[in-house]
């Protein structure tokens, strides 16, 4: 029970264990060894303890459950988990002990799979021992737990059990949970369920069967699995105590409620219809959120992050950032938000959001207002590709020509009226950037280089999301004098370009030339030589 939390009884059990293990080795009376029998007495009682303090456990786990199971569900499932493998392995333990004593005692007896029926023990309605164990004849017996344990391998099996229940509630208690709150329950777990072999004596080395059982009298080893069996119910309660404190772990506390109106828009032409969310905001006084924008933060008043911007050019202008909040788990939740504002003047308004240009093959993002009217009523149309209207704007695409001009058109009391237009170039995508390891050459392990798993088209400092794909290539160094290349169709590095680096001269050059690729334009390109000088 070496987990720093055993209680005065436990601690006066563990001393004399000890001292009456180390009067086993003086060859002590009789007498003696029966005083084991009332340790392991009092080791049943503790197990039993422990066993009333899980079932308390699990009870309130039921009722919580009932209550919330969204909420209660993932901590009851590990609890359940752990209630099942803690029962299955106390249960072996018990009919390991059985098999030792009635052997020992030379019982005629009927024992299957996994059961024993026997004088000694007694199950309840659901098949748990109930923590009493009979007299025992031969307690002063060395031969029979080390012909079971030692000899037969039990003591092995038993070992890997307990390591698999060990490993089992440790999965149990780190799966989900990022922070460290579990630290102190396995760190209990490991030492309360230590197989570690022990240190090597006088330089012979012992496993930790042979260390726990081998040549110890038949009630001491009674009493060594009684007391795996109080280790195994202390290794349950921790676990399931564990996770019985973490359903409110994560649920925050608010101390403020505030109205709060939110519009959708605050611009209203005459005979339109004003909208409006209306609801309660809960927030905490005592904890301040961090919020950025851009990068940088705002300065915070009552929990409310201060936001300001100017209107300098016309057009829809988007702004967003990231609010960073302390969980009561103590682990940093993040929460991005963005929203938008309108400057407008009496003209329209077309303004690309990305550049001045339209790029072809790829979407162009398109903001598009016009001052007094709402977005709805605009009509706007392009001299030269498509205009497609998405969530925050339009999207316009282009396959040919140099230029396209945008014309707005709005519905204005009934009539369509032309607001303006705007002109913008059309130009091809530029080339992308071959690279390999994100490098475009220079100096690399060997190692690394055999590591990638092909070649990259990059489109650096390019704000669309067009993607280029490596379509082929040629890769060649010098081997043992002579220069050696291989043509590779695709991005990827094949076993041959692998073998060729493999076998490259030391501090030798690889070659990787004429490299095309393919984009979304549906052209491809010839890129730049990619020259590596192996470290």
């Amino acid at each position: 029970m070496g987990h720093g939390k055993e209680t005065p009884r436990q601690k006066m059990i563990g001393m004399m264990y000890l001292v009456l293990t180390a009067l086993l080795a003086l060859n002590v009376s009789k007498d003696i060894l029966n005083t084991f029998q009332t340790l392991s007495d009092g080791l049943n009682k503790t197990a039993y303890n422990f066993s009333q303090k899980n079932a308390a456990v699990y009870g309130a786990f039921e009722a919580a459950y009932q209550e919330n199971k969204d909420k209660v569900g993932k901590w009851k499932n590990k609890a359940d988990v752990v209630q099942a493998s803690s029962d299955s392995l106390y249960n072996y333990v018990e009919l390991l002990k059985n098999k030792v004593v009635l052997k020992a005692d030379k019982v005629v007896t009927r024992i299957t799979k996994d059961t024993i029926e026997t004088p000694y023990t007694k199950l309840d309605e659901k098949g748990i021992f109930n923590g009493k164990i009979g007299k025992i004849q031969a307690i002063d017996d060395n031969n029979v737990p080390g012909e079971i344990l030692i000899l037969k391998g039990e003591a092995t099996v038993l070992r890997k059990k307990i390591e698999a229940y060990k490993t089992l509630l440790i999965e149990q208690i780190k799966l989900n949970d990022t922070t460290k709150n579990g630290e102190g329950a396995i760190s209990a777990i490991l030492s309360g369920l230590d197989t570690s072999d022990p240190p090597p004596k006088e330089g012979a080395k012992i496993n930790w069967e042979t260390h726990v059982f081998d040549h110890i009298p038949l009630i001491a080893v009674i009493t060594l699995m009684t007391k795996i069996q109080t280790d195994v119910r202390n290794a349950e309660s921790n676990a399931v105590s564990y996770f019985h404190s973490q359903i409110d772990a994560a649920s925050f506390k608010f101390n403020k409620l505030e109205a709060i109106v939110k519009a959708p828009k605050s611009y209203l032409l005459v005979g339109g219809k004003y909208e409006a969310e209306v609801f309660l905001a809960a927030s905490d006084t005592t904890v301040s959120p961090e919020i950025f924008v851009g990068g940088r933060p705002l300065t915070i008043k009552d929990g409310k992050g201060q936001y300001s911007a100017g209107g300098t050019s016309v057009g829809e202008k988007k702004w967003g950032g990231i609010i960073k909040f302390k969980a009561p788990a103590g682990n940093i939740l993040e929460f991005p938000f963005k929203s938008s504002f309108e400057v407008g003047q009496s003209s329209a308004v077309v303004s690309a959001t990305a550049m001045n240009v339209f790029y072809k093959g790829v979407d162009n993002p398109v903001a598009i207002s016009a001052s007094g009217v709402p977005v709805e009523k605009l009509k706007p149309t392009i001299s030269n590709g498509t205009l497609t209207k998405v969530k925050n704007g339009y999207m316009v695409k282009v396959t040919k020509g140099t230029e396209a001009i945008i014309k707005v058109l709005a519905n204005v009391d009934g009539n369509t009226k032309l607001m303006g237009q705007s002109k913008f170039r059309v130009k091809r995508m530029p080339d992308p950037v071959a690279k390999i390891a994100n490098k475009k050459g220079g100096s690399i392990g060997r190692n690394v280089l055999v590591a990638q798993g092909g070649i990259k088209a990059d489109m650096e400092n390019f704000d669309f999301d067009a993607k280029f794909t490596v379509t082929g290539y040629n890769v060649s160094t010098t081997i043992k004098g002579y220069v050696q290349e291989r043509k590779v169709k695709g991005f990827r590095f094949n076993d041959q370009v692998r073998g060729l680096v493999k076998q490259a001269s030391a501090k030798g050059k690889i070659y990787f030339e004429n490299i095309t690729a393919k984009g979304p334009d549906g052209t491809t390109r010839n890129l730049a030589t990619i020259i590596f000088r192996l470290k």
